[in-house]
């Protein structure tokens, strides 16, 4: 403020200053510079810089025309100081604009343009474009980020491969801008999304006993969530949806499996709202004694002919696969295996006029031999 004549307070002419008890003319007058100058250690009225334009450290902050400038360096550590755009703000001459008009938007990980291993990002570019010097891509996961720089500002997209299934990335666009400032500054767009999980390797265990096992899966990266079904509709439970362990799979356990049975068991992992394709594999429980074979009859019995046919039926929990079957003649002590899993022995070399014996209690337990399984038939003649 100037303590001056009025009639020389015309733009920015230099006025004689006195003190304010001097300062009467028309009655107490009191003049301040015009709105494009600035006071200068009160006796003078300078014309403010513009953006760019030189200024002198140390003097008024309103020495810079534009609001959004500020009297500094021209470069880091120059001595050279000029109005420059503040933080947050870029220069578009003559004015500053705020940064955040530098982001691209509609930024995107098509469904169609996403794999295991690979991700297409697209974005649509600002009509600010020409005030950015270079876009930064930065994908971040658990604190850790991988940064794609230099990437034009012609593009529009950018291919991010060689990256772990399943996981889900932070992934920020970074416009970079050089011009305003000494240093960069930047502003970024961001959002979440990650790749598609990859599907279910074999189970990990290879020993299975039944009537209980818990089983899981190889996975390759990371998933959310592991769901699958098994094909026999007494086990429990026949289909499932688990939610996976810090992003690894998870044990599943299954009962009322029978001894020696194949169970076909189909799964897929999810993850960031995908799915893997399925897997199929079967195993086979662990085979245990079989049990009794049942409904032990002869049938076409000739006394004379001194043969019979010797019948069953396979026992109902075979707990295995029957390899063959062995029918023991007590009074002759021989052995009879039978060719393969049928259910018949033919007979011969009986005595005749000699009563047989033909019933059920004559049947005794199977047993495992040499890992085939045997079901030992006892027949008394």
């Amino acid at each position: 403020m100037l303590c001056i004549p009025c009639e020389a307070a015309v733009e920015h002419l230099s006025c004689t200053a006195s003190n304010s008890s001097s300062c009467n003319l028309y009655g107490n007058a009191v003049c301040r510079c015009m709105d494009n100058y600035y006071d200068h250690v009160g006796i003078t009225c300078y014309q403010k810089s513009a953006l760019e334009e030189t200024c002198i450290n140390g003097q008024p902050a309103n020495q810079c025309s534009l609001q959004e400038t500020d009297c500094i360096p021209a470069t880091s550590g120059s001595s050279d100081y000029k109005c420059l755009c503040q933080a947050g703000y870029y220069s578009d001459s003559p004015s500053c604009k705020p940064l955040v008009d530098l982001q691209v938007t509609n930024l995107d990980v098509p469904n169609d343009e996403r794999g295991e291993t690979y991700f297409l990002v697209t974005w649509t570019n600002p009509s600010t474009v020409g005030s950015i010097n270079k876009y930064e891509l930065i994908l971040t996961f658990n604190g850790k980020s991988d940064v794609f720089s230099n990437i034009p500002t012609s593009e529009t997209q950018h291919n991010v491969t060689s990256r772990i299934p399943g996981r889900k990335y932070s992934i920020s666009l970074v416009s970079v801008e050089t011009h305003s400032r000494p240093s960069q500054q930047t502003t970024s767009a961001a959002i979440t999304d990650g790749y598609i999980p990859s599907v279910p390797g074999d189970i990990i265990q290879n020993a299975f006993n039944a009537p209980v096992i818990s089983i899981s899966w190889t996975i390759t990266g990371d998933i959310e969530y592991l769901s699958g079904k098994v094909n026999d509709s007494s086990v429990n439970p026949v289909s499932f949806n688990k939610t996976a362990v810090s992003r690894m799979s998870p044990s599943v356990s299954f009962y009322n499996l029978r001894y020696g049975e194949r169970y076909t068991f189909t799964v897929r992992s999810q993850s960031n709202g995908f799915e893997s394709d399925l897997k199929i594999q079967t195993i086979r429980t662990t085979p245990t004694t079989p049990q009794t074979p049942r409904d032990f009859a002869c049938t076409d019995l000739n006394i004379l002919d001194r043969s019979l046919t010797l019948t069953w039926r396979e026992p109902l929990l075979p707990n295995g696969d029957i390899k063959h079957y062995i029918v023991y003649d007590l009074n002759r002590s021989l052995q009879l295996q039978t060719n393969g899993s049928v259910l018949e022995q033919f007979i011969e070399g009986l005595q005749p006029g000699k009563q047989t014996t033909c019933n059920e209690e004559n049947i005794i337990l199977s047993e495992v031999f040499l890992r085939l399984w045997q079901v030992n038939l006892k027949l008394k003649i």
